[in-house]
């Protein structure tokens, strides 16, 4: 997990905590403008800064490239602008990036992670705390995991490159993509996003890419 600039005590260590309890590996920080492990944070995480690393970055961007050149996902938590996260696949390995209080990720922050996440709002209060986002978020990765994916998402990154979003049918097998060249219609169900975790990218009708990134 990686937080940006997230500035209560409180709500850090109920992170810590949050993180902790689900398993995480550990936790990035940036060293400005995020507050640190103070009394009050160590209180609210009960006991989670005993086992969780908490690591201190100059530039959060550069640490997010460095865990993505080890193969791992980085999915940005974002309000109202990003794939419903029950249609996300959270199965494989992942970094889950969490911003301020106040502002949410900063734009180079947003523009490293692969994938935009989004928790779907239905009262009339359009966002939660990032400690409850938080929880959310890492039961979520906690669900998929345990009980296996069951469908696919379909991302548009930009016109005429379309991505497909495959979720695992079990630990090791993954279902084959569906896709659409840009400016078709794409089913009604589907999610949009700047970018997309897949095994295919299509240009122009043609197949040009496989497994990679944008």
């Amino acid at each position: 997990m990686a937080l940006d600039q997230v500035q209560d005590p409180r709500n850090f260590g109920a992170v810590l905590r949050t993180a902790e309890v689900f398993g995480a590996h550990g936790v990035i920080v940036p060293k400005h403008h995020q507050v640190g492990l103070t009394d009050a944070a160590a209180r609210a995480a009960m006991g989670a800064v005993e086992h969780l690393p908490v690591a201190r970055e100059t530039n959060l961007v550069n640490a997010l490239e460095i865990v993505k050149k080890s193969g791992i996902w980085v999915y940005g938590g974002v309000a109202g602008a990003g794939v419903p996260v029950w249609g996300a696949d959270l199965t494989g390995p992942l970094c889950l990036v969490l911003g301020s209080e106040g502002g949410g990720l900063r734009p180079l922050v947003a523009q490293a992670c692969d994938v935009l996440v989004t928790i779907p709002m239905r009262g009339k209060i359009g966002s939660l705390n990032v400690a409850a986002a938080g929880a959310v978020l890492c039961y979520e990765v906690a669900r998929q995991r345990g009980a296996g994916a069951k469908c696919l998402t379909y991302l548009k990154v930009k016109p005429n490159v379309t991505f497909c979003l495959c979720w695992r049918s079990s630990g090791a097998e993954q279902l084959p993509c569906k896709q659409w060249v840009g400016g078709s219609n794409p089913p009604a169900s589907a999610s949009f996003s700047r970018v997309a975790r897949c095994g295919r990218r299509i240009r122009g009708g043609t197949q040009v890419a496989k497994g990679g990134r944008l």
